[in-house]
């Protein structure tokens, strides 16, 4: 990729510890990256508004910056980069004043025409939260639409991988450099993504997860998005901070409800409280506005076509009037579990199979 049109943004965007606020500022002053290249330190102090550390960091960067090896180090790491400048930069983002400056990404950006839900929610998280967050993430997907999150322990790890069980796409944005996988046990969400969507980071490769910089990435998950979901929450959470900027923003907020009592349920119970709309399944964010009336238009058509591909042909036939557990359903394919809940899925959204029970299916009189 040529990057001579944006060898200063690439100068800015590795000043270390200066955040996107302050990169904003410098902007709307000087409007070009080169101009701030160019400024005196008697320029950048009488700004006033950075530290004394920050200008040593922004006039030291320049003398260590080399054009070339960065280049090369993108171009080794495979990661690209986008300034606001660029054509590949996601036109959603420009619509917000706190938008980051620029993008490192692995993989495919969204297309501005991307329909995107956001889902979110506790590290710590139960096996029912996990398990909502990746069928609510599947049945997005199914829908053609795709999952937006932060690859985080818990319920980010099981909203991507609902999306990649259903071959939707997916796209997480990070607390740290894009050539960095945190946490290292999500690695093959990690090497998942890549075939079919993007990894994204405002920091350059090499950042490593600091804590600060994990809230400043919500904003970004928010700004993607359509509308977002949160799946389990403590009252007082980090997922929050992604609410937070989702209802500030103007997205509409979804919360998963729990039993009254439970800690990962009071922040989703406490949203519901103040006017999140109710989820209980990826339905309920499909047909909750017209944002997404093109693809149930063609999920409609789809159902006209009948037409069982061999594998769902092998597994309809397995079916009858009672419902049956997946793992039987399995058992009696001897395809794998992905597969099956892939097929699933497909067919009790084409109406010809019901699931009466989690994870219970049988045919559709």
């Amino acid at each position: 990729m040529d990057y001579s049109k944006e060898k200063y943004w690439l100068w800015m965007s590795m000043i270390p510890d200066i955040w996107y606020d302050k990169h904003a500022k410098l902007i709307e002053i000087f409007n070009e990256p080169i101009e701030i290249f160019n400024a005196s330190r008697n320029t950048l102090e009488k700004i006033g508004i950075f530290k004394e550390k920050e200008i040593y960091n922004i006039v030291s960067s320049r003398e260590k910056f080399s054009f070339d090896e960065t280049v090369e180090l993108l171009e080794r790491k495979e990661i690209n980069f986008a300034s606001i400048v660029s054509e590949h930069y996601p036109k959603k983002l420009l619509a917000y004043a706190d938008r980051p400056m620029w993008l490192y990404y692995k993989g495919t950006l969204p297309r501005d025409d991307e329909k995107m839900v956001g889902i979110v929610g506790a590290r710590n998280c139960s096996q029912y939260g996990k398990t909502m967050a990746e069928d609510i993430a599947a049945k997005l997907s199914l829908y053609s639409v795709s999952v937006v999150s932060g690859m985080a322990r818990g319920i980010d790890a099981a909203a991507h991988r609902g999306a990649i069980m259903a071959k939707g796409k997916t796209y997480a944005v990070l607390g740290s450099g894009v050539d960095i996988c945190y946490p290292r046990e999500n690695i093959d969400i990690y090497m998942e993504i890549l075939k079919n969507g993007a990894l994204m980071s405002e920091y350059p490769p090499g950042s490593q997860p600091l804590s600060a910089r994990f809230p400043l990435r919500n904003r970004i998950i928010s700004m993607l998005s359509d509308n977002i979901a949160i799946i389990e929450a403590k009252k007082k959470s980090g997922t929050l901070i992604t609410t937070d900027y989702a209802l500030k923003y103007g997205k509409e907020v979804f919360a998963l409800p729990g039993r009254v009592g439970d800690v990962l349920s009071e922040g989703c119970n406490e949203l519901i409280k103040s006017g999140a709309s109710l989820l209980t399944d990826g339905d309920d964010m499909i047909f909750s506005s017209g944002l997404y009336m093109e693809e149930i238009k063609k999920k409609k058509r789809q159902k006209k076509k009948l037409g069982l591909e061999k594998e769902n042909e092998v597994v309809y036939a397995c079916l009858d009037l009672l419902p049956q557990s997946i793992e039987e359903i399995i058992k009696k394919t001897g395809m794998t579990s992905q597969k099956v809940y892939e097929v699933m899925m497909q067919m009790v959204l084409d109406g010809i199979v019901i699931e009466p029970a989690r994870n219970h299916f049988a045919r559709k009189l």
